[in-house]
């Protein structure tokens, strides 16, 4: 009976913070980008490639991601 308190306790725990977690969003922002710093200015990129990185790559991996 005493293992069953071991394992209550930090599920309830989690499932508080979980929950807790789900009330906080992070801001849904985008920083400003500064273009030198880009790979387009940085290497020549051709537009059919430059197409696809900005439609797979950008959501996640840049500064311009298009929030729901």
């Amino acid at each position: 009976m005493k293992s069953s308190k071991f394992i209550k306790w930090p599920l309830i725990a989690l499932s508080i913070l979980f929950i807790g977690a789900q009330i906080f969003r992070p801001a849904r922002t985008n920083p400003a980008v500064d273009e030198a710093n880009t790979i387009q200015s940085r290497l020549h990129i051709p537009a059919d490639v430059d197409a696809i990185i900005k439609r797979a790559c950008y959501d996640c991996h840049s500064n311009q991601s298009r929030w729901p």
